[in-house]
């Protein structure tokens, strides 16, 4: 929009005076002539200016259609192609969970399988423990031999020769003899267990005759034994050793048997563990996948996300300069309009038709491709997740931010009024935490009209006023960017109003909706809170019943609906004057009257009374003027109220008792200061 309308407010306004005016100058004498204003009562075809103005509108706008419709196709391909991918991606992750279903069914199945069979037991450790036992036994009767051989003076030939047999055929026979009796042959047994009987008894005879031969007695181990005793003892020991080996055979093969009952063949145990291992390694391919696969969902969301939010962006961007080129548009006839009238009133001439039944808002229309994004084709909402609502956080009390607004050039004298002012309103506490939780300094919170070279109250100059307000509100939105950042909880300005009324509504029609905001009066040297508007749509809301609606008083000239006079009158003292605007006799004059002062306490019935009924009375007209008498908390309320209205024009009363109008609305639309 910036930059392709070659008219600006100030070329409107010069064009409506100029077609509105019943002369025009002229090369000659006399230097101006009469003519018509342009366009007349009855045309009903707009003006050449908002012709120009329409055109060039409908142009820009059908280019920015043209400018989406362009960028759309990339956009929409981007946005197709993440869409496709998403979607691929997610159908082999839905194909591959269940493949992993699949192999975790099998992994459970062979799992619990294997789990119920006992591993078999190897055959060597199984018998370990006897061959330990027979290992010791051996070992043992060995070196009692060789000792007994070396008593003997026998060579280490003689005695691994008589005493590694003896072991072996002992041991031997005992394991014959336990598994005869194990697998019950108990013939085996008997067979083996005198055969092992008369092998002992034949060794131990023959030892016997060894012995005797050399030697009729002798000392083992320091005890004197004569060779038959000699007989005896070993006899006795081989035939124990024998029983206990036989014995621990014999139990040993029970324990076998049962071993093996109880266990799995070891060929089938060996086919279900290499099951197991095969399941189990499918799975943890099908883990590994399916991690994979999430990666790349996850990636191809992100890519889905960004370019449907690229789309979504670029499509508001594009809305955005659509509305702003309407907005200026609608701005600029509107302009011409009033400049238009104002100097057919000079003339009192009627309003022309066009301007009646042409409404800008309705011949401007945004192109349909830029209404809504055109999504019918996007699976975007499918994918969107919907978790519940977070639980509120806890409530945290907006920041008080004390301000006063002054007439006042000196800043020694707004100084010592806002320190009056909020050491009576409770407010010291909240001016000392600011310059720790926001940086600023208490000389901030007070604005007034310094280095301004003339007094307001005398000037009926627009540009003047139109200073003032920008001195103050300027400086306001400096603070206020500043708490913007460091106050994420929110923060509420209480505030003190110190002004002209007019400067004092137009400062309202600033602030608007925009900012949280409690209104503080003056009276008798005490500060008392009279508006709480936090919540400031509460302007537009019923007054309560309790509270008396104003009177109306109406004195309508029978101009039509060009132009309104409207009087917001409180007072008690002062009388009402309808007549005290330059118009009155050719506008249509109302006023919402108060005869009385405002009680101590809440004002804001009373707003919601004049606001209310001000928009109701405003509505048809064309052109109002706003004349305000009262408190100026009120009037700065009843800016908010009517901060979105161009049309509106506020006036002050001057020293000689007359109205003059001395700030148009529509400039707030061309600065404004809070975002």
């Amino acid at each position: 929009m910036t930059g392709k309308f070659i008219y600006s407010p100030r070329v409107a306004r010069k064009r409506g005076t100029r077609d509105g005016r019943t002369w025009r100058w002229r090369l000659g004498w006399p230097l101006r002539v009469k003519k018509e204003p342009y366009p007349s009562v009855d045309s009903t075809d707009p003006p050449e200016f908002e012709k120009e103005v329409y055109s060039v509108a409908e142009q820009e706008l059908h280019k920015i259609a043209e400018d989406w419709k362009e960028r759309d196709k990339s956009l929409r391909t981007a946005c197709a192609e993440a869409e496709n991918n998403y979607f691929e991606v997610e159908k082999n992750m839905e194909k591959y969970s269940q493949k992993q279903q699949d192999a975790i069914k099998e992994y459970e199945r062979i799992k619990a399988l294997f789990d119920s069979l006992s591993r078999p037991q190897s055959r060597f450790w199984r018998y370990a423990g006897h061959y330990i036992i027979f290992s010791f036994i051996f070992g043992a009767e060995f070196i009692l031999y060789k000792k007994v051989f070396e008593i003997f003076g026998e060579s280490n030939l003689v005695t691994y020769f008589m005493a590694i047999p003896i072991g072996l055929a002992i041991f031997i026979c005992s394991e014959l003899i336990g598994h005869f009796l194990a697998s019950e042959k108990r013939t085996g047994a008997v067979v083996a267990g005198v055969f092992l009987f008369f092998v002992l008894s034949a060794l131990s005879y023959l030892r016997l005759k060894y012995f005797e031969a050399e030697a009729s007695g002798t000392e083992i181990l320091g005890i004197s034994v004569s060779p038959l005793s000699f007989f005896l003892v070993f006899w006795v020991i081989n035939l124990f050793l024998a029983f206990v080996c036989a014995v621990g055979a014999w139990q040993l093969a029970e324990k076998s048997k049962k071993i093996e009952a109880a266990s799995v063949n070891p060929q089938e145990f060996k086919k279900i563990e290499k099951k197991f291992n095969e399941a189990r390694e499918r799975l943890s391919q099908q883990e590994s996948q399916i991690q994979q696969l999430a990666e790349k969902l996850a990636m191809a969301r992100n890519r889905f996300d960004r370019a449907h939010f690229d789309r979504k962006m670029e499509f508001e961007k594009l809305q955005a300069r659509a509305g702003a080129l309407k907005k200026k548009a609608e701005n600029l006839i509107w302009i011409y309009r009033d400049a238009n009238m104002h100097a057919r009133q000079a003339e009192k001439s009627g309003e022309p038709l066009c301007f009646k039944e042409v409404v800008p808002e309705t011949r401007i229309g945004i192109p349909s491709l830029l209404l809504e994004l055109d999504c019918s084709k996007c699976r975007y909402d499918q994918i969107i997740d919907r978790p519940p609502p977070p639980p509120p956080p806890p409530p945290v009390d907006p920041v008080p931010v004390p301000l006063l607004l002054s007439e006042t050039p000196d800043r020694n004298t707004a100084r010592a009024l806002f320190n009056s002012f909020v050491t009576s309103a409770g407010l010291l506490a909240a001016k000392d935490e600011l310059p720790e939780l926001a940086s600023l300094d208490p000389e901030e919170l007070f604005l007034c009209l310094k280095n301004l070279t003339v007094n307001i109250r005398n000037s009926a100059n627009f540009q003047d006023w139109e200073d003032a307000w920008w001195v103050l509100l300027s400086g306001w939105g400096d603070v206020d960017k500043r708490l913007l950042s460091a106050c994420p909880q929110g923060y509420v300005y209480h505030l003190h109003v110190h002004m002209p009324l007019a400067l004092a509504f137009a400062a309202g029609a600033t602030l608007g909706l925009r900012r949280p905001v409690v209104l503080y009066h003056q009276e008798g040297g005490r500060y008392f809170k009279v508006l709480d508007l936090t919540r400031s749509r509460v302007l537009f809301e019923k007054a309560d019943s309790s509270v008396p609606e104003p009177e109306v008083v109406e004195e309508k000239n029978g101009q039509g609906q060009a132009k309104l006079v409207l009087h917001f009158f409180i007072s008690e003292r002062h009388p009402l004057g309808l007549r005290k605007h330059p118009d009155w006799e050719t506008a249509d004059n109302v006023a919402l009257v108060y005869r009385m002062a405002l009680p101590e306490g809440d004002w804001l019935g009373y707003v919601q009374h004049l606001a209310g009924r001000g928009r109701e009375l405003a509505e048809g007209y064309q052109q109002v003027e706003v004349c305000v008498a009262g408190p100026a908390q009120v009037v700065f309320a009843l800016g908010m109220a009517f901060s979105r209205e161009p049309k509106f024009t506020v006036c002050q009363l001057f020293s000689d008792e007359r109205y003059r109008p001395v700030f148009p609305l529509w400039k707030v639309e061309e600065r404004l200061i809070f975002s």
